[in-house]
């Protein structure tokens, strides 16, 4: 009866012993697919470059001179430069929708440029539109804390413009620009956390105009022009 027992308890066992091997085996296999196929996935690695700032955000805010400009021809696909830019804007327009104009992408940096449709059009007067300039720049403050902010000086203009849009006051034209500019350079000197960039006076010609080797109408820049102001914001970025 013992040998019996004995022999009946060493069968178990060996039935054990053989789940086991075939359990191991199992998962042994199992682990090799599992090593294979992550060994196929393509391993994504993130270049960091020193001091870069991760995931930068640039944002254009302006009105046709902006929606114009061609980002990603003059600064390249990888760049994460927002073109905020709509024909036609004045500056109480781009007030009124900076919420989804500018907060939205949470930019890092913010390059400004409005007020050219306020003067030609509306012949708004130099204080309209610096203060309404300059409440849109304290606003995005406001909001934005931790973005940088930089006042394109308004660009010059060409009385060429006078055969693609109409007859418009150059003298007053002209005088309400250079004032404008003047009181935004000021406001950035009193304001260090604003930068003033002028580029009034790399766009104006011998004749005091805007110089038509950067504009085909008189008031747009062509790809010369947007070269020229390109040049000069990349220092800034």
């Amino acid at each position: 009866m013992k040998k019996d027992n004995s022999i009946k308890h060493k069968k178990i066992y060996q039935k054990l012993t053989v789940y086991r091997i075939v359990v191991v085996v199992l998962i042994t296999l199992l682990l090799i697919g599992i090593v294979l196929y992550i060994g196929k996935q393509p391993i994504k690695v993130k270049k960091v470059v020193k001091n870069e700032i991760v995931n930068p955000n640039t944002l254009m805010l302006g009105d046709s001179i902006t929606e114009m400009y061609d980002l990603n021809e003059f600064y390249g696909e990888d760049k994460l430069i927002v073109n905020s830019g709509i024909s036609g804007n004045r500056a109480d327009e781009i007030l009124q929708n900076l919420k989804s104009r500018a907060y939205a992408y949470n930019p890092s940096k913010v390059f400004l440029l409005i007020g050219i449709n306020d003067i030609l059009w509306d012949e708004a007067s130099e204080d309209y539109v610096y203060d309404k300039t300059i409440e849109i720049v304290e606003h995005v403050k406001e909001k934005l804390p931790n973005t940088k902010i930089y006042i394109e000086s308004i660009y010059p203009v060409n009385s060429d413009m006078n055969n693609h849009y109409g007859p418009v006051d150059m003298d007053k034209a002209k005088n309400t620009i250079v004032g404008v500019n003047n009181k935004l350079k000021d406001y950035s000197k009193d304001n260090k956390d604003i930068n003033y960039i002028n580029l009034y006076d790399e766009l104006t010609g011998d004749d005091g105009e805007l110089d038509m080797t950067y504009s085909d109408d008189g008031l747009h820049p062509n790809e010369e022009g947007y070269k020229v102001i390109t040049d000069i914001l990349k220092k800034y970025m």
